[in-house]
């Protein structure tokens, strides 16, 4: 079961500075929405805020039609257990091993024994091709792996929202076609709502919304802008 994803007026202030402004967006349950832009134009905020990392200046966010601002702050941390997000910079725990790391959130619902955690880590782990890495640290891997790892614990808890902040930025184009289909494949298995940034629209091979992000304000298609090409979804 997907979740439908609504802004409304969202603005975010960073001291002084509008960093949102007035961001209007709608992703229907199990849809794919892609924002291109260059960097420093407020996407990963705008995840983050999409996310219920950060609360914004004003606005509201809405998972299925719930004000997610309005909830007490447990209630928040319960409903975030059924969404994924790969930060742009990984964020990996460094002193946990690539196991741990992959398996936290598992951890973090409660709802599973240590053999299920352990099953379905290692089983994560073989179909992203983790091999022979579990007993290691973040600091020993490549940056592909870290992408890897990432990706693995976004995903492991099966979630029904999922943000990903430019999941390929940084690495070759065979590694980044490699992690592109399989976010292609969890989204034909499981059918999550899913946003996207990048600094391309082409990173999704079927029919997606596609935004542009400029200075802070989002705009539905425009998406002709001179970023970088990232390889296409084969």
């Amino acid at each position: 079961m997907s979740i439908k994803l609504e802004l409304n007026g969202i603005t975010f202030y960073q001291g002084d500075f509008p960093v949102l402004r007035k961001v209007n967006l709608s992703v229907e349950k199990s849809g794919v929405a892609v924002v291109c832009g260059k960097s420093g134009q407020g996407k990963t905020t705008l995840l983050e805020t999409c996310a219920g990392l950060l609360k914004p200046s004003s606005g509201k966010v809405l998972w299925d039609g719930m004000d997610i601002n309005t909830l007490k702050y447990d209630d928040l941390l319960k409903q975030r257990q059924r969404l994924g997000f790969v930060f742009q910079l990984p964020a990996l725990i460094c002193n946990f091993t690539i196991f741990e790391n992959i398996a936290l959130p598992l951890r973090t619902m409660k709802r599973y024994t240590e053999d299920e955690v352990y099953s379905r880590v290692r089983s994560s782990m073989e179909e992203l091709g983790l091999f022979n890495i579990e007993s290691r640290y973040p600091e020993t891997l490549s940056s592909v792996q870290v992408k890897t790892v990432a990706l693995a614990r976004a995903l492991i808890g099966e979630p029904q929202m999922l943000f990903l902040d430019e999941p390929v930025s940084g690495i070759d184009s065979r590694n980044a076609q490699g992690i592109l289909n399989v976010i292609f494949n969890y989204h034909k298995k499981c059918r999550p709502t899913l946003v996207i940034t990048s600094h391309t629209a082409d990173v999704w091979p079927e029919k997606c919304q596609k935004f542009t992000m400029e200075s802070g304000k989002v705009q539905e298609g425009n998406t002709d802008m001179d970023f970088v090409d990232f390889p296409k979804v084969q």
